[in-house]
């Protein structure tokens, strides 16, 4: 989540309008996400995370793609603590 809270931030500030449009983009579901959740089996966000890894430089390595999009396969509900408590350590430091 902090690749894509990064470009949303970054690309927003861009001269470039294609980077601009993606990064609002990003940003939208980036809002979706902490207001209901994201689908990760939804086949539009699972394009655009594949999109993610095409651009140069990358917005998301194609193993954090395959990560986002593994959720989807998870057998129960996974909220956004979660996916937080499984980024983070107690301290707060990046595990990924």
């Amino acid at each position: 989540m902090m690749a894509l809270e990064t470009f949303a931030t970054a690309g927003a500030q861009s001269s470039d309008m294609p980077t601009k449009l993606l990064a609002r983009a990003v940003s939208r579901q980036i809002e979706g996400f902490q207001r209901l959740g994201l689908d990760f089996g939804e086949p539009e966000l699972r394009t655009m995370l594949d999109y993610l890894t095409t651009l140069q430089p990358a917005v998301l390595t194609t193993a954090q793609a395959a990560g986002f999009k593994a959720l989807a396969d998870a057998a129960e509900v996974v909220t956004p603590h979660d996916i937080k408590a499984a980024i983070y350590a107690d301290d707060g430091t990046l595990l990924v």
